[in-house]
């Protein structure tokens, strides 16, 4: 569960592992009006590329780099 906005690196997020966890807890902790619920999705590495496009329209785009995580906070 995260804020509608801003909810990212474990910002602004509860997580909910399973039916053990009190709802309206997290509800509250996420201290927000608006939620974003989405389902948990394993994956093995995260990568981002960077693309840049200049006034006149030339586009660079980088070589992809991977993203390392610490307690599930981009570094």
């Amino acid at each position: 569960l995260k804020t509608a906005d801003f909810g990212y690196d474990g910002k602004g997020q509860v997580k909910i592992k399973d039916g053990s966890v009190d709802l309206g807890a997290a509800w509250e902790q996420l201290g927000s009006p608006q939620g974003v619920l989405e389902g948990w999705v394993p994956f093995n590495l995260e990568i981002s590329v960077i693309v840049a496009r200049t006034e006149d329209g030339r586009v660079a785009a980088f070589s992809a780099a991977e993203n390392i995580h610490r307690n599930h906070i981009l570094h």
